[in-house]
């Protein structure tokens, strides 16, 4: 077996066994698979309790654990968990990624081989000596894991610096030989989102060391962890204090595409959801009144889920549902609603 398909672990138990159930549903039976989740050092008790089901139930599957409390930053999981004794490619998944149809999987393995360290879908963001250049991401990709430990990059997100990015690829970037497709260069103290410093590294030191590749399927609950750690509830004044906008473009996402966000987010945690898990909240059925009283299309959002709720283990008297939990007021940063 080439590679590990590893899945950093949040605070929902639904995704543990649904991306154990959607691998299986999308891969030939005849495929050998290494699964693994990889967990902070503190686990939850009903994060815990799963992931001890599935491992009793898939032999497949296993837990690694790391030594350290990562918090909401899934990207120091994958720094470690890339150094620890996995298959030679690790290929990563975020949680909320499903597959609607087979064939991704042979798609990646076919690529690999030992002339590449990254293969990625096609999202082009750079420019080298004016050739169109990927940027890898850890939402989905494959990485050998041999050249990323002897260079020492990393996944963790940065700012450009003389200690962040290496000589050789600062040299590129101040000469404008890469660049961002944009046209814009980089300069000191800019942010560099996961993954981009090792795109960067990666292309300074070979570009044919990146292969994209189109996998068809590939249905992702966009920017679903980041909605959830914007939200604050206060039960006791009954409010949401959420630290993102609504109803216009955010984080590189059109308007429809964010409105979808949202409404995914809170269909899974309302309706799909064990409730006792759910300590972000944005009940279903606010976000229902906003949508009408506001004449606002919330279908792109709750029809994905429609297809994802199928992995539901939860009776609906154990989730949300339809209750307001007794909040009358939701903040957005740009939008107030009072109920």
């Amino acid at each position: 077996m080439s590679h590990s398909i590893v899945i950093p672990v949040g605070t929902f138990s639904f995704f543990i066994h649904a991306n154990i159930e959607n691998i299986y549903e999308t891969t030939d039976p005849a495929t050998p698979l290494d699964i693994i989740f990889v967990t902070s050092r503190d686990v939850e008790p009903h994060i815990q309790k799963h992931l001890d089901l599935a491992v009793k139930k898939y032999r497949e599957v296993r837990v690694l654990n790391a030594p350290f409390n990562s918090g909401s930053n899934h990207l120091e999981l994958l720094d470690w968990a890339i150094r620890q004794p996995l298959n030679q490619w690790m290929m990563t998944q975020h949680a909320d990624v499903f597959w609607e149809k087979e064939g991704w999987l042979p798609a990646v393995e076919k690529e690999m081989n030992k002339d590449r360290a990254a293969i990625c879908p096609p999202n082009y963001q750079f420019t080298f000596n004016g050739n169109r250049m990927p940027i890898i991401g850890d939402t989905f990709g494959a990485y050998r894991r041999k050249p990323i430990i002897k260079k020492d990059w990393s996944f963790q997100w940065n700012h450009y610096s003389d200690e962040s990015v290496s000589e050789k690829a600062r040299a590129l970037i101040d000469s404008g030989k890469l660049k961002r497709i944009s046209g814009k260069g980089y300069t000191k103290g800019d942010f560099l989102d996961g993954s981009v410093v090792m795109s960067l590294e990666m292309i300074a030191e070979d570009p044919n060391m990146i292969k994209t590749v189109k996998v068809d399927g590939m249905n992702h609950l966009l920017a679903f962890f980041r909605i959830c750690d914007s939200i604050k509830w206060n039960s006791i004044a009954g409010t949401l204090d959420i630290s993102i906008p609504f109803l216009q473009e955010f984080g590189g996402c059109t308007k429809e595409l964010w409105i979808d966000a949202i409404a995914r987010y809170s269909f899974l945690t309302s309706l799909i959801f064990d409730k006792s898990e759910v300590k972000n909240p944005l009940p279903w059925s606010l976000l229902e009144k906003i949508s009408k009283d506001g004449g606002i299309n919330l279908n792109g959002g709750s029809s994905v889920c429609e297809w994802v709720a199928k992995y539901s283990k939860v009776k609906p008297e154990d989730t949300i549902g339809m209750d307001t939990l007794g909040i009358k007021k939701i903040n957005f940063t740009n939008k107030e609603y009072n109920f």
